[in-house]
């Protein structure tokens, strides 16, 4: 087809020397309109351009490009699903840990008033007497008895068995 113009170009050239002159395009015919953009290689450009634009198209939507997008898709929602159990998981051990530092801090607390009373004198004294049920020399130990019966005043005396008396008691001779 270019051959076939090549012989009209001249034409085409002079007729159009004065068209950026003025701002138009006087095109005649067909042949001359497709010499006009042959010339300035445009439309060459645009179609291969766009041609381009198409292969890619076509091959991005070809069904192996697809499949292949539906599989990277479906390994993501995967991936995020598994990283929400985590975050599930990470929420209660958590919380977990908040409770168990909440009661550590209780804890602590209760230790340091004990501390506290032990670093006295008769806070060492009160412990020691507690823990191991001691006295100090010239001490005594006095033992207070609820009575529960306030009309009996006397006290009975209580007289030990021997290991005969227990025998045929406890088998009732």
């Amino acid at each position: 087809m270019l051959k076939r113009l090549a012989p009209e170009r001249r034409y085409v050239e002079n007729d159009h020397t004065n068209d950026y002159q003025y701002g138009q395009y006087d095109v005649q015919s067909l042949d001359q309109f497709l010499v006009f953009f042959v010339e300035h290689d445009d439309i060459l450009a645009y179609m291969a351009e766009n041609e381009e634009r198409t292969k890619f198209w076509h091959i991005f939507y070809s069904p192996l490009v697809l499949i292949i997008l539906l599989v990277i898709f479906v390994l993501m929602v995967r991936a995020i699903l598994g990283i929400y159990g985590h975050e599930q998981v990470s929420e209660q051990d958590r919380k977990r840990v908040e409770g168990e530092l909440a009661t550590t801090n209780q804890r602590a607390a209760v230790l340091k008033d004990q501390v506290g009373v032990l670093q006295t004198p008769q806070g060492v004294d009160d412990a020691i007497r507690s823990k191991f049920n001691v006295t100090k020399t010239g001490e005594g130990v006095a033992v207070v008895l609820k009575v529960t019966n306030s009309t009996s005043t006397t006290a009975t005396p209580v007289l030990e068995k021997g290991w005969w008396q227990k025998f045929t008691d406890f088998w009732g001779l």
